[in-house]
């Protein structure tokens, strides 16, 4: 869905610019620069993951990030209790998706616990979008009607936003951040009228 897509270096990253940059062409539209300022966090601290969607925006929103607009990302893979999860034996996908997700949205309103609306208009004064797509990946195990346990990898996402402000093209690029982390299995890239797969 993006297009002259550029990733900072995985070697030599400063951790002062965003992850991803890629430009999007909508209908109607003139072709925007977006950017992918992505966090990977291993905290349960309200206040320490408000703090880290602070310095991704700054990163989105510093002078020498060429980007129009940028969303922050936040991945909690670190930051769930696998084994909680692990020790129940869930009967079904749903089930099991719930009980993420119910940990997620938790992690995710530990950040609002004791925050002024100001704290986050100033976070997303700028060139940021309000929303934050925070996304988490666990192994459950699942044991399906009449059959044996089996281990389940689960990709959740959650769009957050805490302004209540609309933003359809931020919104539009995180649907397709979700759709494509749970159908892109091989990490085959895509080229020109070639789906990644």
């Amino acid at each position: 869905f993006g297009h002259k897509v550029e990733l900072d270096d995985p070697v030599r990253s400063k951790g002062n610019n965003p992850d991803v940059m890629f430009e999007i062409e909508a209908e109607d539209q003139p072709t925007s620069r977006w950017a992918l300022a992505i966090k990977t966090v291993s905290t349960t601290s309200g206040q320490t993951l408000f703090e880290n969607i602070q310095k991704a925006a700054k990163q989105i929103d510093a002078e020498a990030c060429p980007a129009d607009r940028g969303i922050v990302v936040i991945n909690l893979k670190n930051s769930i209790q696998h084994k909680l999860l692990w020790d129940i034996t869930y009967t079904s996908l749903e089930e099991a998706d719930a009980a993420l997700r119910t940990r997620m949205r938790a992690l995710i309103d530990s950040s609002e616990t004791d925050r002024l609306l100001s704290d986050w208009e100033a976070v997303f004064a700028k060139r940021t979008s309000p929303l934050v797509f925070f996304y988490c990946q666990a192994v459950v195990r699942l044991r399906p009607p009449g059959g044996q346990d089996v281990a389940m990898i689960l990709k959740v996402a959650e769009v957050f936003n805490p302004l209540g402000r609309e933003d359809d093209m931020a919104k539009h690029i995180a649907y397709y951040l979700n759709h494509f982390m749970q159908v892109i299995l091989d990490g085959v890239p895509g080229a020109p009228g070639q789906a990644p797969s």
